[in-house]
């Protein structure tokens, strides 16, 4: 089964946002109950010295625990008991345990503490005037009791204090009255503080929840949303590689999404143009080819039907096209050596000059033949360079062959060689016709000829200034071209000299 970006980027975000919810709900969780916790340990730590100070003062003032059966007396004279949420309850019951060391007798007969009585501060009712009595969920405090010197309870409050719980000796003019035992915080614990705990903890878990519920609606929307873009280019490609080279996608936003767009853009324009230069070259190539061929069977036929004669005017007709067909097949082939990086150069150091001068004196008859004039302007100091000797005359004669098959006769062709500071400049222009300006940059396309004045009838495939470029390329030069000012083409070639390259 395969799994889409999609759903990859939604469990992506979904899991993450779920684990930073759930680490928060754990978090919370404990720092609730240490809080809580401790909160009501420092309740507990501020209550009993209070309540200490409260109990030895109204027993010195009434010389008794007496005071403790009455509610409203009891509260009077102890204002710490007010704070516990209710009027105190009246003792019912003894400690079990005893004071600290062993177990105390019974209390006798019509001492406090005697005789059944509702459990102080569990459900005793309000007070008339509405408040709460002082059950579980009235305590702010943690649970006392109080004894008297015998050990008899006087005065409690909530659940009684564990059998281990501390107790504290009341003493009033050195002598000991009574003790105190208090509860720790963990009884409350029990009641009241553990339901709101477990409360707590319930909505915290709940939030948890809703927050996970949240991050999956969110990662579903935010994965749509952004993997929009995304699907469109998936289209997209899959178009372009069926060979719809017209295949485009929007480019808005500012993001890299817009940068992948543009160069998906440009890929397609790219892939359609090399189609586009593929099937040209393929159907100029083919004409180019059909060109000769046809001259050739139709000459052979007509000395097979007997209406040429195979004489030397004859042979030297068929000798001119297969020279053209064989130039043609050179070209393509050292054409395509260049385009895979395999057209073979052996660079040494040479002087530009004499190559450029030799190759010109070549071509002065049959140019003289066309009734053009050469002209040459070659420089004196030596212009060195890195080079090699045969590209730079097979260069030369490309050029040279260029000019003299599209050159009006009666016109002329001047050849110049000079050195500008580090570069080595060589010129090749002609007279009329002239190139028009917006087809000068495609002189160097392969298979290009301006059809309107340099037809197929002077020759040339159109493959000869291709090669030159990938060979002044090789050479790490310029080719321009552009208007010459004896009216016709001028061809502006530039070469580092072996000086600026060692810089």
């Amino acid at each position: 089964m395969r799994v889409g970006i999609t759903s990859k980027l939604f469990v992506a975000i979904s899991a993450a946002c779920i684990l930073v919810a759930v680490t928060m709900g754990i978090a919370m969780r404990l720092s609730f109950e240490r809080g809580f916790l401790g909160y009501l340990q420092n309740q507990s730590n501020s209550h009993p010295a209070r309540l200490k100070q409260e109990l030895e003062a109204a027993w010195a003032q009434h010389k008794s625990w007496d005071f403790t059966k009455d509610a409203a007396a009891a509260t009077a004279a102890v204002p710490e008991l007010a704070d516990e949420g209710g009027p105190p309850g009246p003792p019912d019951r003894l400690d079990a345990n005893g004071p600290p060391g062993g177990p105390f007798p019974p209390p006798p007969d019509g001492t406090p503490g005697n005789g059944p009585r509702p459990q102080a501060g569990l459900d005793t009712p309000p007070d008339a005037g509405g408040t709460p009595g002082p059950g579980p969920q009235g305590f702010r405090h943690p649970p006392f009791r109080v004894y008297d010197a015998n050990m008899h309870t006087v005065l409690d409050r909530g659940p009684p204090p564990p059998p281990d719980a501390p107790r504290e000796a009341l003493t009033v003019d050195g002598k000991t009255i009574g003790w105190l035992a208090i509860g720790g915080p963990d009884i409350l614990m029990h009641s009241a503080d553990s339901q709101f705990q477990r409360q707590q903890i319930r909505a915290t878990w709940i939030i948890v929840g809703f927050a996970a519920l949240l991050a999956a609606g969110v990662a579903i929307v935010l994965s749509r949303v952004l993997l929009a873009p995304i699907r469109g280019l998936v289209r997209a490609t899959h178009r372009l590689a069926s060979g719809d080279y017209s295949t485009r996608v929007p480019d808005s936003g500012s993001d890299e999404l817009r940068d992948l767009a543009d160069d998906f853009n440009r890929l397609a324009i790219s892939l359609d143009n090399a189609e586009r230069s593929r099937r040209n070259f393929i159907a100029d190539v083919s004409h180019e080819l059909r060109t000769p061929l046809a001259v050739l069977r139709g000459e052979l036929e007509a000395i097979e039907d007997g209406v040429r004669k195979p004489d030397r005017a004859t042979l030297a007709s068929l000798q001119a096209e297969v020279a053209l067909l064989s130039q043609l097949i050179d070209d393509l082939f050292e054409l395509s050596l260049a385009d895979i990086g395999e057209l073979s150069f052996e660079k040494v150091r040479m002087d530009v000059a004499p190559v450029i001068e030799a190759a010109a004196e070549s071509f002065r008859d049959r140019l003289a033949d066309k009734k053009l004039l050469l002209q040459t302007d070659i420089d004196d100091t030596n212009v060195v360079m890195l080079g090699d000797p045969y590209r730079l005359t097979q260069l030369m004669k490309n050029l040279l062959e260029n000019a003299l098959r599209y050159t009006d006769a009666g016109g002329k062709v001047r050849v110049a060689v000079a050195r500008q500071d580090d570069e080595i400049q060589i010129d090749v222009q002609d007279t009329y016709p002239a190139v028009p300006e917006p087809l000068l940059p495609h002189l160097f396309d392969r298979l290009f000829r301006v059809d309107a004045s340099r037809s197929r009838q002077s020759g040339g495939a159109g493959l000869g200034l291709a090669l030159c470029k990938h060979i002044v390329n090789e050479h790490g030069g310029t080719i321009t071209a552009r208007r010459s000012p004896l009216g016709g083409l001028w061809i502006m070639v530039r070469f580092p000299t072996l000086e600026a390259k060692d810089d």
